[in-house]
């Protein structure tokens, strides 16, 4: 029956899953706090009216109240801590926030490969401050929440949504193919960018500079033999606000993780500056995505500028390494002797006891004899099976498996 079944786009986390992505994000929770970032959480369920018109690319699952206001689903977290943020801390606070969270966004998809309609994000918002030291900051943090995780294979990419801005309005394009040039690089389809291109009517300079937007990336070196390409001041200073990044994550030490994109773009339309996404070769999609969104926090009463990124959960839990086995291993698997009055009493202390010494430990609930209870463990991969008996408590390891 179809409603027995789970919806397009969501899943179920069984026991090692939902093991390992608790571990993660408890894991970055605490590097974003040693980076002096405090944990907030923000309604799952806001106001519709909350979202930015920068948020109209995502397709938003929405409902009304009791009283007929249209609510969402949280299809994002950046704009719930800017209306946090604007709430209840504002200029009269010591700038800036350093603000992190975590937990599930939802988002209607299209069913195809890689999209889902509930996914999990940790991030944070750096809000009060602008300038390349805080952009470097959010870049060396999330390299470095990402080796917490466990995972080295990965590249930072980041860019800037001036030089795209300020090199179509260089060009004068018009703005009906401005937006669809910016739509085809935000969807990374560089076959249909192409042809755009090619179709352009502009002067052979112009348009070699646009056939070679998407070869605009590497290292930071490379970044400086970009600046000789350009002499526009706005192209300049986006570059130069790059190169700057680059030197602040140099200072971490973190230089061959990051490289830049100058056809980075991100939807939503909210970031005003840098951008980022981070990515390994084991996926081909993004790990973590970013920026800095400078103009969003005045929709919200407090014109500050503002900084942050997100890790997507579920994508590096699809990279990460853990046993993908169904494995509810404990530590101790605990029985007695049923026959014998007053051991179900002397259990229930035994187990307290060895709870307090932070070992895992699973009650029989129905104990009978040895033999069954060792089954038990071993179908349940414990440890340690400990069997409680009239004078003294008999300790055996467990095979893995060994039940099967």
């Amino acid at each position: 029956m179809k409603f027995l079944q789970k919806p397009e786009g969501v899943e179920d986390y069984l026991f090692n899953k939902s093991k390992k992505i608790r571990e993660m994000e408890n894991k970055v929770i605490k590097t974003f706090e040693l980076w002096g970032y405090n944990e907030v959480k923000v309604p799952m369920i806001e106001y519709a009216k909350t979202y930015h018109e920068s948020q109209k690319d995502y397709r938003m699952f929405q409902f009304s109240d009791e009283k007929g206001y249209t609510l969402s689903l949280r299809p994002d977290f950046t704009p719930s801590v800017a209306r946090l943020a604007s709430t209840y801390f504002g200029r009269e606070e010591s700038l800036p926030l350093r603000l992190c969270y975590q937990g599930p966004v939802f988002r209607i998809t299209t069913p195809r490969k890689g999209e889902r309609k509930e996914f999990f994000q940790a991030g944070v918002e750096l809000i009060g401050e602008k300038g390349p030291f805080c952009d470097g900051e959010i870049v060396a943090l999330a390299c470095e929440g990402l080796q917490v995780m466990g995972l080295e294979d990965f590249i930072i990419s980041i860019g800037h949504v001036g030089f795209m801005d300020n090199l179509l309005e260089v060009l004068e394009l018009d703005v009906e193919i401005q937006e669809k040039i910016k739509d085809v690089l935000n969807r990374r389809n560089l076959v249909e960018y192409e042809n755009i291109v090619s179709g352009l009517d502009l002067s052979k300079k112009f348009k070699s500079i646009l056939e070679e937007l998407p070869e605009y990336q590497g290292d930071r070196q490379k970044l400086s033999e970009l600046k000789n390409k350009f002499s526009d001041k706005k192209l300049l200073k986006s570059l130069e606000e790059l190169d700057e990044i680059f030197e602040i994550v140099d200072r971490y030490g973190l230089l061959n993780k990051v490289s830049f994109d100058l056809s980075l773009l991100r939807r939503p339309g909210y970031y005003t500056g840098f951008l980022m996404e981070g990515y390994s070769s084991k996926t081909g999609f993004p790990l973590l995505g970013g920026g800095r969104y400078d103009e969003l926090m005045s929709f919200y009463g407090e014109s500050l500028p503002a900084t942050g990124f997100a890790f997507f959960m579920d994508k590096l839990l699809d990279v990460a390494t853990y046993d993908k086995e169904d494995n509810r291993e404990a530590d101790i698997y605990l029985s007695y002797e049923s026959y014998v009055k007053g051991l179900k009493n002397v259990a229930i202390s035994y187990a307290k006891d060895k709870r307090n010494q932070n070992l895992s430990l699973i009650m029989d609930l129905s104990p009978d004899n040895y033999e069954g209870a060792k089954e038990r463990a071993a179908n349940l991969n414990a440890k340690e099976l400990h069997y409680i008996k009239q004078n003294d408590v008999k300790v055996e390891q467990i095979k893995r498996g060994s039940g099967c």
